[in-house]
């Protein structure tokens, strides 16, 4: 499959995905969401400002692979991170106009649903919250036994932007009903 014939096909499953279930209005997050985009849309602004000129330029030095060198990027999250998303976007459309935002889980289905060779044509990046798997809850019970298992939040970042190309972080935070207060950064870490 082409770039052009990808792209259309993951904008046309983007738009009846929000045509059937809007993003929320940021005023109607819940306490804990409106933080939550808070930390998701620092993350999306400082990868956009920080890590996306490097991945650029190690896919241009790996020529060999022939990468686009105007890729599209795909941001995925959850509810709190496509409101943040959407805000950002929206309020610097020109300089962003390859991105396409979406829900992860939603992605990853589309994605298996429509298979590419090589990933040379886009970027994925993601973050997101997510709840507590049993292997990082020993983890934190291990490292931050003092604190209640329901007050841990873990933050997936992440970015793959070739095959195998790529990393994967959580971040653990602690939620003390009014604000999230980070923990440990890196928490657990994956490098594809």
């Amino acid at each position: 499959m082409h770039k052009s014939q990808w792209l259309a096909k993951l904008t046309a499953f983007s738009n009846e995905l929000y045509q059937n279930q809007p993003i929320p209005e940021r005023i109607t997050l819940t306490p804990e969401e409106e933080s939550q985009c808070r930390m998701i849309g620092g993350d999306f602004i400082s990868w956009q400002q920080n890590n996306l000129s490097h991945i650029l330029m190690e896919r241009h030095a790996l020529r060999i692979k022939r990468f686009d060198p105007e890729p599209i990027i795909v941001f995925t999250s959850t509810t709190p991170g496509l409101v943040a998303a959407k805000q950002i976007i929206n309020h610097v459309q020109d300089d962003l106009n390859h991105i396409i935002y979406l829900p992860h889980d939603d992605f990853k289905q589309w994605e298996q649903n429509n298979p590419i060779e090589e990933m040379t044509f886009h970027i994925h990046q993601w973050s997101y919250f997510q709840g507590m798997s049993s292997d990082l809850m020993a983890m934190a019970a291990e490292r931050h036994g003092a604190i209640a298992p329901r007050d841990l939040r873990v933050h997936i970042t992440g970015e793959l932007w070739g095959e195998r190309c790529g990393m994967e972080q959580a971040h653990l935070w602690f939620w003390d009903g009014q604000e999230l207060e980070l923990l440990e950064e890196s928490f657990s870490y994956i490098r594809f």
